[in-house]
């Protein structure tokens, strides 16, 4: 019953991801070809500076909430508590606005953008917090349902601004998408008010809230996404102000390409999230399943990356030919970048469920502090590709702590680590045949068979294999 639970999951879940990461490329895509660059550098400028401002309004709310519904505290009191804690923050930020606004230190065009996108911003956080009692719930499916909805319905207001209103501006798209999302927010909470009434007969008691204990788990969250968010945009800021709005454009379609990684990793410790909490939960040694999860997802993350580098320079060429020649080297960087993002994102994940979140938050402060240096020294040198660069080895360093850690903290033994050497070697060997330049279909199938040995023949057991085609054929392992 598990096995076909997880699959079944697992395989719905990657579904509507994919088809929702299909749509938002497909409306980047979009963007990219009508709009003017220079509305495309306004565009992403808009998002990188909202991105920061999303942080105040986080607060850690999927992690700390899905926690909070699924250890059955109060809704209602929950609900008002997560909403309370955010009511002075946007009450703050729209004085700051308003200051802001009138004192015509920017362009009307970009107050405006940045206007508009906070409503989304605002609208996106409240859209969180419902959808977090949806998967503490276990409603995953219906979640990931809505969220694909959302994408769809703000690319289709998208192509209606341009493609038929003909505003071939950053300022309209934005004003459109904000739209949309306050009426995606409306449809999510219809959809909770109506599951919500549909368990109220069948629950028996709840536990109190405690907004104390709420405010300071989410302040202590809310760090840990401050300094993601100032690593992911930061670089986006520095090259915008030394480097100017065509260099961002072209900077932001390779990190597009290798935000790919990270939203796939990302669905699978989301979906796997509770079964990871009681796998680990008081457990004082991490269980062998746990091991062969990790295992398997570290050798995965080697792969995606490296398939990523052969692929992902060819497509975009393929779609736009050169208009973004300059992104191609950076984005084959960024390409062996999504290997420690989404190690980084699988060391996040355990160290959260064993309750090391103060660990999580000193090794992020270490390697975010050596990415902007590395930003400030190699930026206005090298370009773009130093700011790639300056990533690519800001998450080395991040992931030389982790490996150190894991095995200090006790949380994997370093051996555990040290098996996978050989299985790691043979899809490095699948990787260096591609620099021979024998064709990107060629260099495909031959990191894929690499993989596909190093996994099932080196690093599985008997018991190992047979436990993972049960889970893939949905038997009962």
């Amino acid at each position: 019953m598990f096995a076909l639970k997880l699959r079944n999951t697992l395989i719905n879940a990657y579904i509507l991801r994919a088809l929702t990461m299909g749509l938002n490329l497909v409306f980047f895509y979009y963007l990219l070809k009508q709009l003017p660059i220079i509305e495309v550098g306004l565009y992403n400028w808009v998002t990188a500076v909202l991105v920061f401002g999303g942080l105040l309004l986080n607060l850690g709310v999927e992690q700390v909430l899905i926690r909070e519904f699924s250890s059955g505290k109060d809704v209602r009191e929950t609900l008002l508590g997560a909403f309370k804690l955010r009511t002075p923050i946007v009450a703050l930020s729209a004085i700051v606005f308003i200051a802001w606004f009138f004192s015509g230190v920017s362009e009307r065009v970009v107050t405006l953008s940045v206007m508009y996108m906070s409503l989304f911003t605002i609208a996106h956080f409240a859209q969180l917090i419902f959808i977090s009692y949806l998967r503490s719930v276990e409603k995953q499916n219906t979640c990931n349902l809505l969220l694909f909805s959302d994408s769809l319905l703000r690319m289709c207001a998208g192509v209606l601004v341009i493609g038929y209103l003909h505003k071939y501006t950053a300022l309209a798209v934005i004003i459109s998408i904000s739209v949309v999302k306050v009426f995606s927010l409306l449809i999510i909470v219809l959809v909770f008010l109506r599951v919500r009434a549909g368990l109220l007969d069948i629950e028996t008691s709840s536990v109190p809230f405690d907004m104390k204990q709420y405010t300071k788990s989410s302040l202590a969250f809310m760090g840990i996404t401050s300094l993601t968010a100032i690593q992911s945009r930061a670089d986006w800021l520095l090259i915008d102000n030394w480097l100017g709005k065509e260099a961002l454009a072209n900077y932001a379609v390779a990190n597009k390409v290798f935000e790919i990684s990270v939203i796939l990793w990302g669905t699978l410790l989301v979906t796997t999230y509770p079964w990871q909490c009681r796998m680990l939960s008081g457990q004082g040694k991490v269980p062998q399943k746990y091991k062969l999860f990790f295992g398997l997802s570290f050798l995965g993350a080697f792969f995606s990356g490296f398939f990523l580098y052969i692929i992902a320079p060819e497509v975009i060429v393929l779609i736009f030919g050169d208009k973004y020649e300059m992104s191609l080297i950076p984005l084959k960087i960024l390409s062996l970048v999504s290997i420690f993002s989404s190690l980084h994102l699988l060391f996040y994940n355990l160290f959260t469920v064993c309750g090391l979140e103060k660990v999580n938050l000193k090794i992020m402060l270490f390697f975010i502090a050596t990415q902007i240096l590395l930003d400030i020294i190699l930026i206005p040198r090298a370009g773009i590709i130093g700011a790639s660069v300056a990533m690519l080895l800001g998450f080395l360093a991040g992931f030389v702590i982790y490996i150190w850690v894991l095995d200090h903290e006790n949380v994997i033994n370093i051996n555990e680590i040290m098996n996978l050497v050989m299985p790691l070697t043979i899809i490095s060997l699948g990787f260096g045949f591609s620099m021979l330049g024998m064709g990107v279909w060629v260099n495909s199938l031959v990191i894929t068979v690499c993989f596909v040995i190093a996994v099932f023949v080196v690093y599985l057991s008997e018991e190992d294999r047979q436990y993972v085609f049960e889970i893939i054929s949905g038997g009962k392992p």
